[in-house]
């Protein structure tokens, strides 16, 4: 079986500014799969079923095989900005823009649901965005969203737009000269969404309103 290659040009851009506290990490990229792999099924002959030792009866069927079929090019942007407009403040934001496109190789009869799962297999959009303040008595308080555009992670797994926001507060402590932090958190405050797959089926992957403790000590 041969192997799947990728091909990648990025050009990026680092900027720091110290005196306004402000850092910018920006990449502009393009991968190319000149022979994307991937199950897809066959019809048998029906000159399988000619062995004498062949027990029972024997249908002709169909069977799962590893192949080349498409080519597929993937571009996008992606930025990560930082930003600390006072000491006791931090603020990061996180972008990505993708898109995919894709051709199927010369002999591959074309599969809509293929080319659908190539198209989807990242989302065109993600943001992600960060605040971390000190607050008064020693507390440390962040607050984390996360936008996701639609994708399909496999044949049978796809999920929708979907919004998720994570809360922390920690308190830092000294304890004899051993440091620590016990920190109480939030999963997904803004409520039950998903984000492996939702289509109302048993296996779905659904995060829910979660809340966890920790205590942490550094020995």
């Amino acid at each position: 079986m041969e192997q799947e290659e990728i091909n990648t040009i990025e050009i990026g851009y680092l900027g720091e500014w110290k005196h306004v506290r402000n850092s910018l990490d920006i990449r502009l990229f393009r991968e190319r799969i000149p022979n994307r792999m991937l199950t897809v099924s066959r019809a048998l002959p029906s000159s399988i079923c000619n062995v004498l030792a062949y027990p029972g009866t024997c249908t002709a069927a169909s069977a799962d095989y590893m192949t080349a079929i498409q080519k597929v090019k993937i571009e996008g942007l992606e930025f990560q900005w930082r930003w600390q407009p006072f000491d006791s403040t931090r603020l990061m934001l996180g972008q990505a823009w993708t898109e995919i496109s894709s051709a199927f190789l010369d002999g591959v009869p074309y599969d809509r649901k293929n080319d659908l799962q190539t198209r989807r297999s990242a989302p065109s959009s993600s943001t992600s965005f960060i605040l971390m303040q000190k607050l008064p008595g020693g507390l440390d308080f962040s607050l984390v969203g996360y936008w996701v555009g639609d994708m399909q992670w496999s044949r049978n797994s796809a999920v929708d737009f979907y919004r998720r926001f994570d809360a922390r507060l920690g308190y830092p402590f000294n304890m004899g000269g051993q440091r620590g932090e016990i920190a109480y958190t939030a999963q997904s405050i803004n409520g039950d969404h998903g984000e492996f797959k939702s289509s109302g089926e048993p296996s779905d992957r659904v995060v829910e309103l979660r809340h966890w403790v920790t205590f942490r000590i550094e020995l």
